[in-house]
């Protein structure tokens, strides 16, 4: 099979090349479709060499849609301009591609890593981004896009992406949705009830994401409410609309949380856990407002109950979208002593025995007093799951005492997240304290991704003079600025 890597850009010159560095050489083509850009994006994807049309802006689809039209491969994989492919990805997906040309499905769903400002996955979703090039499937969609096929065959591929670092341009992209989904609101109103009730869902998306910026914005929230329950029984056995009638009560509550009606958003996550959606968001909101509450035992059982549902959506593959990954592992680190105290540690450690939940051991790890006693678990729990977040756990732990192994746990760490901040920074410090710059430099430059920390900027340009890059060192020390 021939397969064309498809993007759509608008001004995108600080995350093209990272994406077509990670496409160059996997594609029998790259058609990138630009919609106005002002920057240095066109001239980016000439150098790598890809097929460039330009197209007036007119929603997602339609540029996808057109991108489409110039794709020649019998596959088309779709990505966004601050996504980037893994080489050990798609080789999965190389490997997968017999069982694409035999199904007799059409398009294909890959999960989405979600990376925060600190190298770090903060959420996981999904998307059918991959199909095959075919009149009969088309993107659909002012916002928040989608293919207009109902059923996809779910691939174990996974891509990063790195679109939520910059506050403001967060905070633009908001108020640009809200605007487009509107339009798509008008647009199915009356044409189409369940793309009506997806939309509804996206509005609510977006609004519980502003409140947590501006609460006055939540009151907007109410009426979307309404009208989103009201079509939520309609939707309610259909299949495809399965996470979009359930995944909608954590924004719900998002919202009424943001205006202080607590009690409503418990009822809310209260009504959905009855209908048995034990999704690990769920328990997470519910755990939080039981916490301001003081609803001290509530809150514990919430935590942990968020925690072990993590662990198992986490495990899967197939799984859709956990917005609350970061915040759980944030939870465990900073905030946990302040909920469990040393009286939970003994039914703690039975529950870690019969659930074996990873979770719940680190939980362990923190409410630890004893150095040893903590390293021996970490070293444990390590040794089990072998993954990034255990690994980053560790690299703290040995990180505070200054510990020398904490060299190879960075490595290690590396091995599973190229772009963890904290391990990044370690090795590229021991290598510049040890005047060793190439090496230094290549570590530090991928904390540039997710930090402008004038420190690092510091050593950073200093490498750059040593190295006799002193162009280089002038333009990073304008960053500062």
């Amino acid at each position: 099979m021939k397969i064309s890597a498809a993007l759509i850009m608008k001004n995108e010159e600080e995350n093209l090349p990272r994406l077509l560095k990670s496409l160059q050489g996997k594609f029998d083509e790259i058609v990138v479709v630009d919609t106005g850009s002002t920057d240095r994006s066109i001239e980016i994807a000439k150098e790598f060499g890809c097929k460039i049309y330009e197209k007036e802006w007119n929603g997602f689809a339609d540029a996808r849609n057109y991108a489409i039209s110039k794709c020649k491969g019998d596959l088309i994989w779709h990505f966004d301009a601050d996504f980037e492919l893994e080489e050990k990805e798609f080789e999965k997906f190389s490997k997968l591609l017999s069982v694409i040309a035999s199904s007799d499905l059409l398009t294909y769903t890959i999960k989405v890593k979600n990376f925060n400002a600190y190298g770090m996955v903060s959420g996981i979703s999904s998307q059918a981004f991959i199909h095959k090039n075919t009149p009969e499937v088309y993107w659909e969609g002012n916002i928040h896009e989608k293919l207009n096929q109902r059923v996809s065959l779910a691939l174990p591929i996974f891509i990063n992406h790195y679109g939520y670092q910059d506050y403001s341009l967060n905070l633009q992209k908001l108020e640009r949705n809200k605007k487009l989904i509107q339009k798509d609101l008008e647009l199915y109103r009356y044409k189409d009830e369940q793309e009506y009730f997806i939309k509804l869902f996206y509005m609510l998306q977006t609004l519980a994401i502003e409140s947590s910026y501006n609460f006055e914005l939540a009151k907007q929230g109410e009426h979307y409410i309404q009208e989103y329950m009201q079509l939520r029984e309609k939707c309610r056995d259909v299949d495809h609309l399965e996470f979009f009638v359930n995944y909608g009560f954590v924004y719900i509550a998002d919202i009424y949380q943001a205006q202080k009606k607590f009690q409503k958003a418990l009822s809310y996550l209260g009504k959905i856990l009855d209908e048995g959606y034990d999704h690990p968001d769920i328990f997470y909101h519910k755990a939080t407002i039981e916490e301001y509450l003081g609803q001290k035992q509530n809150a514990k059982e919430s935590y942990i109950k968020a925690l072990i549902a993590m662990d198992k959506i986490v495990a899967s593959v197939y799984t859709g979208v956990v917005d609350t990954l970061f915040q759980l592992y944030s939870f465990i680190e900073h905030k946990s002593t302040n909920i469990f105290e040393e009286n939970d540690i003994e039914r703690l450690q039975k529950r870690w025995k019969k659930e074996r939940s990873k979770s719940l051991g680190l939980l362990l790890v923190q409410l630890y007093t004893d150095p040893l006693k903590k390293e021996r678990l970490l070293r444990k729990i390590d040794a089990i799951f072998d993954d990034e977040w255990t690994k980053s756990f560790l690299l703290k732990h040995y990180a505070l005492q200054n510990h020398p192994a904490r060299i190879d746990i960075a490595y290690a760490t590396l091995e599973k997240n190229p772009y963890h901040m904290l391990a990044n920074k370690i090795i590229g410090l021991y290598m510049y304290e040890n005047k060793q710059y190439k090496k230094a430099w290549r570590y530090l430059k991928n904390t540039l991704i997710f930090s402008k920390d004038p420190l690092l900027l510091e050593v950073l340009i200093d490498i750059l003079h040593h190295l006799g890059l002193p162009e280089e060192a002038s333009r990073l020390q304008s960053l500062k600025k």
